[in-house]
């Protein structure tokens, strides 16, 4: 699944979140086995009830069992709209959560959204995917923690470290988005090596995975929780503001 930090870094809540999403076992694949399974067995850009059974029998998932608990199906039927899921979903998912080195990945997230094989990506699609992976990485997988294991987190802390990426889930919205343009949201749309560009720095690289995603959020939650603070600082005291400045 890949690794947004060192161990220290990693706080209990996310080892957490972490093994929560492990669960659905993806990290035995490559992201292009996975790629290469959804696409075969889906049709029209999706995947209806009996193409997923094959998919997940394919790939040997975890939601392939009977005795599957309950948490992994609730993860999956809240993907699902209509008794189908959207093709491009369920390629995130699995690219996220399984092995590969960072160009293929971004070559298969690209070409996720570029159904009709463009080569490129507009603003609007650009949205959709940093509005899914916020999803997806807040939301979603965090519904995936044992109830067992969430014993050796409280449920307090697990809520708090949870609340504080919501408060960050739209300013984080508009600044992965700014990452996969290039910092540059004038533009209208991104070509594919672009993309995959923007996405393999070493700053951006950390951003394939949902550990990750999660990371980015609390750094948009940090900044913006500074910014408030100096604002009122500067409203109600601005003498000792124009020292902070001056330093």
């Amino acid at each position: 699944m890949g690794c947004a930090g060192t161990k220290s870094e990693i706080t209990p809540e996310e080892a957490l979140i972490i093994k929560g999403e492990s669960r659905l076992l993806y990290q035995e694949h490559s992201a292009t086995q996975v790629d290469m399974a959804y696409r075969k067995y889906s049709k029209g850009g999706y995947v209806n009830e009996n193409q997923w059974k094959d998919i997940s029998k394919f790939l040997n998932l975890a939601i392939y069992n009977d005795s599957t608990p309950k948490a992994i199906q609730n993860f999956y039927t809240s993907l699902k709209s209509e008794n189908k899921y959207s093709l491009k979903d369920l390629l995130i998912l699995g690219i996220y959560l399984s092995k590969g080195n960072p160009e293929d990945k971004v070559r298969l997230i690209f070409e996720a959204y570029d159904s009709n094989n463009d080569k490129i990506l507009n603003k609007t699609h650009l949205q959709q995917l940093a509005a899914f992976l916020i999803e997806l990485a807040v939301e979603k997988t965090y519904e995936l923690i044992p109830d067992e294991e969430g014993e050796k987190v409280s449920k307090d802390d697990l809520k708090k470290f949870i609340q504080r990426l919501r408060g960050a889930k739209n300013k984080g919205k508009n600044e992965l988005l700014k990452v996969f343009m290039g910092g540059d949201l004038t533009q209208d749309s991104v070509n594919m090596e672009k993309f995959i560009e923007n996405l393999t720095t070493p700053s951006t690289v950390t951003l394939l995975t949902l550990a990750g995603i999660r990371e980015f959020l609390k750094k948009q939650e940090i900044t913006s929780s500074k910014f408030a603070a100096l604002t009122s600082l500067k409203k109600n005291n601005p003498e000792a503001q124009k020292k902070l400045e001056s330093k």
